[in-house]
């Protein structure tokens, strides 16, 4: 959403104007899209944690390119970033460099989490 000149602060998880627009979009089923984006999140956080076991480049690949767009759909942006990142790497086969940032992943994962959880809370 750049495009449209929105722009976030550095520890700003979600982009509050692209939730707001997924909720006049989404109208009564914003709920169910948030409670299925934590639900898929966590299997593929598991995904990626399976494939960084394995050395499996390809498998963490596609579980972080993955993780990496239905997080910027929700607005997600930090952490659609550091998937890139991940994607990036694995992409290069760098598995090492790889396991050295995902723990950041796990990390901004739980920020998102405690705050798409609050939002349910309040619908």
């Amino acid at each position: 959403m750049a495009e449209r000149g929105i722009k976030m602060q550095p520890t700003q998880h979600l982009d509050e104007d692209m939730m707001i627009e997924l909720q006049e979009i989404m109208e009564d089923e914003f709920d169910v899209l948030l409670q299925t984006y934590l639900t898929d999140a966590v299997i593929k956080l598991e995904s990626i944690d399976s494939a960084l076991t394995e050395r499996d480049h390809v498998k963490l690949r596609e579980s972080a390119h993955s993780l990496k767009g239905s997080s910027s759909n929700i607005g997600a942006l930090p952490l659609s970033g550091l998937c890139a990142n991940i994607e990036n790497l694995a992409r290069e086969n760098q598995i090492s460099e790889a396991q050295k940032i995902i723990g950041g992943v796990r990390a901004e994962y739980e920020h998102v989490k405690s705050l798409l959880e609050e939002k349910l809370t309040h619908l």
